[in-house]
């Protein structure tokens, strides 16, 4: 009763994402792909790629009911921009085939029962559910094979999937002639068996986001906007049939991505109070979506920066080549010549700058003072710096350190 009950809200609120998963029945194990850097003392780098080129970048037009794809795409990381042209809300899935197994194969297995279709594919990502005339992208790394890309949303006019009513196509992902390097990110989240871990706060306007499926079972990354005054306890109680509209918009994200696997969700959010959720049914808790196993998180996000902080690069006092760089989007990175070692987001509010996400792993929301005088720009704990001592690197940069902008 409560897997039937969850599907007509679903169906209600226009995404079909737990259609599609809720009868998976078992995903190989993988190996959490946890991250460490300068200031945790370790680094992993990524392997080395030899760029010929920037990301490709591959457009999908999705209408009321069809996908403009193109037959083939170059291997590797890819920018897959969607751009929702329908009337009703649109999602694109990207499911590599398995060695031996054709697209009508899977058609035909699809008609028949979704479990053994799925068991013929790999989740590798795509863009989360957006609103008409709204786009949204995502990075995906793909590789060579043969692969299906549908729409699973069903309409609310007659609870028909999409991919049933056309939007369903197969193409081929072959060697290309550009090789490019993956792409970086301002900040990295990781999800996992039940939970995602990530800052309870984000900078508007341009973010990529690495996000990175330590597992062990399927997860996606789907970001909904909250309307005004609502909470994630509004969405639970929609979801569990409270009635009455949808208290959340769809603004992107990425899609499931199958176990040790991981994608980049670019994103560009108005300042506001909002989710990430995961629909995706558990096969180890009876079907249980993962949102009732705790998988959904609130989050906020606030303007970027402060117009009175400075932007530009800063070395750092008896440094030559060391410091920090900071943009006017709310994002800063340590640097050491030509090498950037950490990226993160900050948030400032009067003389107080808030680091609000990092990629080294340390604890988010450290709060410092700032002093700049058009020259010098001085940090200061907000409270007692030992507190942040586990912190080796962030308590060097900041502890009562001063910085002098260069450019």
């Amino acid at each position: 009763m409560f897997a039937k009950r969850l599907f007509n809200v679903l169906v209600v609120l226009v995404l079909g994402i737990v259609g599609f998963f809720a009868f998976r029945v078992a995903a190989e194990a993988g190996t959490p792909g946890r991250y460490s850097s300068r200031y945790n003392q370790t680094r992993q780098t990524a392997e080395s790629v030899e760029v010929a080129g920037s990301i490709p970048e591959v457009r999908i037009d999705a209408e009321d009911y069809s996908f403009t794809v193109p037959e083939t795409i170059s291997a590797g990381w890819v920018r897959i921009i969607l751009t929702n042209s329908g009337a009703e809300p649109h999602h694109i899935q990207f499911l590599r085939l398995n060695d031996g197994v054709t697209a009508n194969q899977f058609i035909d297995a699809l008609k028949q029962d979704i479990g053994p279709a799925l068991a013929m594919v790999k989740e590798v990502g795509g863009v989360a559910p957006i609103h008409p005339s709204e786009s949204a992208s995502a990075i995906l790394n793909l590789p060579v094979g043969d692969y299906v890309v549908l729409c699973l949303i069903p309409s609310p006019s007659d609870q028909t999937p999409h991919h049933a009513k056309g939007m369903f196509k197969s193409l081929k992902v072959e060697v290309g002639a550009i090789v490019a390097a993956e792409p970086s990110a301002d900040l990295t989240v990781h999800m996992k068996d039940f939970q995602f871990d990530m800052p309870d706060s984000l900078p508007a306007g341009a973010l990529t986001v690495e996000v990175i499926n330590d597992g062990p079972e399927s997860h996606e990354f789907n970001i909904h906007r909250l309307e005004d005054g609502k909470t994630a306890n509004d969405v639970l109680e929609f979801l569990n049939g409270a009635g009455g509209p949808p208290p959340f918009t769809p603004v992107g994200g990425l899609n499931g991505l199958g176990i040790g696997l991981k994608g980049y969700a670019e994103l560009n959010l108005e300042p506001g109070t909002y989710i990430v959720i995961c629909m995706i049914p558990s096969p180890k808790a009876e079907g249980h979506p993962h949102f009732t196993l705790g998988m959904i998180k609130q989050f906020t996000v606030e303007s970027a920066a402060s117009t009175n902080f400075p932007t530009g690069k800063f070395i750092k006092a008896g440094r030559t080549n060391y410091g920090l760089l900071f943009n006017a989007d709310g994002t800063f990175s340590v640097f050491e010549g030509e090498n950037t070692f950490i990226r993160a987001t900050y948030t400032v509010e009067g003389n107080v700058f808030t680091e609000r996400s990092n990629t080294g792993g340390c604890e988010t929301n450290e709060s410092f003072t700032y002093t700049f005088d058009g020259t010098n720009l001085t940090f200061n704990y907000v409270g007692n710096p030992d507190d942040d001592t586990a912190c080796a690197g962030r308590h060097a940069d900041f502890n009562n350190a001063t910085y002098t902008l260069v450019e």
